[in-house]
């Protein structure tokens, strides 16, 4: 049994909510890490003065 048109669009919308909530996820938590890193060299670098 094939499912409806209307499933069918369901579950790709789904899927594509699903896919772009774990890619924002991923891409800020991938940010807060750059940021934190960023920050952990500049506080070496002033702390070397």
């Amino acid at each position: 049994m094939y499912p409806t048109n209307e499933t069918a669009n369901l579950n790709s919308i789904n899927y594509l909510l699903n896919g772009i909530q774990k890619q924002t996820f991923h891409d800020s938590a991938h940010h807060i890490y750059s940021w934190e890193i960023a920050v952990y060299d500049s506080v070496k670098k002033t702390g070397r003065k």
